[in-house]
């Protein structure tokens, strides 16, 4: 469990693993509200029943909450024998020898000056979860390409494309996607190489990674070159 360090004025966000009914009935009517009634981008939840949430029994969600109530969810798929949801559109050829790949999915955040703190700390768990328990190799997202470009912020902490744009038939009436794939073994040298707020992004979201070379990485200043060039600009 943690509570965001980003602001005081959102130190009331917590961001716990999802568990039991009750939390998980918020999460169907948060998905409800995004996804069916602000977005209409499928008709129905259950619409998702033959796509990822065949997927449930491999899946771990967190849940974001402000004073009790449920702001944000993220769903966390593991590998197994039917693969990942992204995988019934690319298949498997991306797999390298010895990868543990997890796709992190259904990210969502109520709207309003909060949104951005409730993302980053359910990212940042989603990530921890998937590095430490999970084991993963690889991170994979699928996102939409919407007005505010929502590769943007992957690629800017190490996400490279992986497929598309593309029309996600699993979706009504939505905006492109495309498919964006992390080497979690990259990012120790990706923060050296970083320096401001790309740095501190960084640093923040891999703080609970249980990997000595990411905190090695976060302690020891940014690589002279890429301060210089930094400096220069």
């Amino acid at each position: 469990m943690t509570k965001t360090g980003a602001s005081t004025s959102y130190s009331r966000i917590i961001v716990r693993p999802a568990s039991g009914s009750a939390d998980f009935d918020q999460i169907r009517r948060l998905r409800d509200a995004i996804y069916v009634q602000n977005e209409g981008r499928i008709g129905a939840i259950d619409d998702f029943a033959g796509s990822f949430d065949r997927y449930t029994k491999r899946s771990h969600w967190f849940i974001a909450l402000i004073e009790g109530e449920v702001v944000g969810t993220v769903k966390i798929i593991g590998d197994s024998e039917i693969g990942l949801p992204f995988e019934a559109i690319i298949g498997t050829s991306h797999r390298g020898p010895g990868d543990t790949v997890v796709e992190i999915g259904h990210l969502l955040a109520i709207s309003g000056p909060s949104t951005r703190f409730i993302v980053m700390d359910l990212l940042r768990e989603a990530t921890a979860y998937s590095r430490n328990a999970l084991g993963a190799t690889h991170l994979v997202g699928d996102v939409f390409l919407d007005k505010t470009r929502g590769d943007a912020f992957y690629r800017r902490v190490g996400f490279h494309p992986l497929h598309g744009p593309y029309r996600d038939d699993r979706f009504l009436n939505a905006p492109m996607s495309m498919m964006l794939k992390l080497c979690m073994a990259d990012i120790p040298a990706l923060i050296r190489r970083s320096t401001g707020m790309r740095r501190e992004l960084l640093c923040y979201l891999t703080s609970g990674w249980n990997d000595p070379e990411i905190h090695t990485a976060a302690a020891a200043p940014a690589e002279a070159a890429f301060t210089a060039k930094a400096a220069a600009h």
